[in-house]
């Protein structure tokens, strides 16, 4: 490349220097020439692309930082994994994580994984906090590689970091774990009774229903004691919605009593298991005594 400029080059001075003296060493002449041999000089250097070549040595070995969201919402049950089965969105990390390639990237570079939430605890997220201190604590991050379902991010965007890792050459990648919606399910979401109730006065439950499927769906719910059913109410659920109600029914033995209460199975449920809660009360029998005196 260099042979070929310096030729160009030369070919171009005889031509000005020839077309300058034609002109009868005119100095205007000279000025224009010699400023269309600069121009041919700047284009020739431009299309050889020159560059300096670094070689840059290090000590310590390159990292990649693999970065696992352990907030709260990453116990959320919506992930399928190949065989189908439905795994939270944590332990689908924790499975991928145990994958093969993990020991492909383990033969070129130290490979360090990284659980993270927020400095105000697991119920939300801060994405930028563990890239910060991967940038602050590795001399020599290769890469950095996110699992995350990136709900409830309290922090600052980790794009306020992506000039430092630009700078420093390291990329930073996403697998994004999780449903943009719910699967499809209806989920006994909460269950209450009192701690005791009195025999032969009502008592009263209260629940709370999500419907995750896009239609409305009619049900019906069980009220277990001691396995045998007590109550049954009919249910309407809106498509997307939650529903709160109660039951009551009027025990009439004492002791400790299990209560169940099961949510009927729908057609194209994802998840059975969350179709029923359970808990324990005390039925008692308890004699009023009061003192009377007349006087």
């Amino acid at each position: 490349v260099v042979l070929v400029v310096v030729v160009v080059m030369a070919i171009c001075l005889r031509l000005c220097i020839l077309t300058w003296i034609r002109s009868g060493r005119k100095k205007s002449i000279a000025w224009l020439e010699a400023l269309r041999f600069i121009i041919v000089g700047l284009i020739l250097v431009t299309l050889a692309n020159p560059e300096r070549v670094e070689r840059i040595e290090r000590d310590s070995e390159p990292e990649i930082l693999l970065l696992a969201d352990a907030s709260g919402s990453m116990n959320t049950l919506d992930v399928k994994d190949a065989n189908g089965t439905i795994l939270t969105r944590s332990d689908w990390v924790k499975k991928s994580l145990a994958q093969p390639w993990r020991s492909e990237l383990e033969k070129t570079a130290i490979v360090s994984e990284l659980p993270f939430s927020s400095a105000s605890g697991s119920e939300a997220t801060d994405l930028s906090l563990p890239l910060q201190e991967g940038l602050d604590r590795i001399s020599n991050l290769k890469a950095a590689l996110y699992f995350t379902d990136g709900d409830a991010n309290t922090g600052p965007s980790p794009l306020s970091l992506a000039g430092r890792c630009r700078a420093a050459g390291v990329p930073t990648y996403v697998v994004r774990v999780g449903r943009e919606k719910p699967l499809p399910d209806l989920v006994l979401e909460d269950f209450t009774a009192p701690s005791f109730a009195l025999l032969d006065e009502r008592l009263t439950v209260s629940y709370r229903i999500l419907n995750a499927f896009p239609e409305r769906i009619e049900t019906t719910l069980k009220l277990m004691g001691n396995d045998e059913q007590v109550a049954i109410k009919p249910i309407i659920l809106p498509a997307g919605k939650e529903v709160s109600g109660t039951m009551s029914w009027l025990p009439t033995m004492k002791g400790q009593m299990r209560l169940r209460a099961e949510l009927e199975e729908h057609p194209g449920e994802s998840i059975l298991e969350n179709n029923s809660r359970e808990l324990e009360t005390r039925i008692e029998s308890k004699v009023l005594k009061a003192l009377i005196v007349d006087s």
